[in-house]
């Protein structure tokens, strides 16, 4: 493990915060919450030590026939963030959060471990509801009744004569 990781493992030990570390010690794991949703990250660092990332797994696949609006509404979340975002990856069908900071020094590594736990905490609390809506309200739907989200359905025409 590199010296950043070491120095997060310590911090969030002293924030009495549940986490392991990967078998080949090249990454912690975070068992996270808020009020409404828990989830599980992995925080990780390069070999050089440059670049702190925390990466987080929507617990849901996305069915194939939500392929579509699932990266759709993916890229509307992203739309105007400024620091991390939802991924898509359409070989898993998965929905990954990610999110990096670079640290310099040691010194760097509590201000980056802060920002990464709180803009995490803030998508998977806000955002990756509005995703686990989709692909849980929405899985088992007959075809007819698959709309891309946000579509309204066309005008109906009436003959007033």
């Amino acid at each position: 493990m590199n010296a950043i990781l070491e120095r997060a493992a310590e911090l969030l030990k002293s924030k009495e915060m549940a986490f392991g570390r990967m078998h080949d010690d090249r990454a912690l794991v975070l068992l996270m919450g808020g009020e409404n949703l828990s989830w599980t990250s992995v925080l990780f660092s390069e070999d050089t030590g440059i670049l702190l990332t925390l990466l987080t797994r929507l617990s849901s696949r996305v069915p194939e026939h939500l392929a579509a609006p699932c990266a759709l509404l993916v890229a509307r979340l992203n739309a105007g963030a400024s620091l991390g975002g939802f991924q898509y990856d359409p070989a898993e069908r998965s929905v990954h959060y990610c999110v990096s900071h670079p640290v310099h020094n040691l010194d760097d590594c509590p201000k980056a471990l802060e920002i990464l736990l709180a803009v995490t905490h803030g998508a998977m609390e806000e955002q990756a509801p509005e995703i686990l809506r989709l692909l849980l309200d929405r899985a088992g739907q007959p075809d007819s009744a698959k709309a891309s989200p946000g579509v309204a359905p066309a005008p109906q025409r009436f003959d007033l004569n």
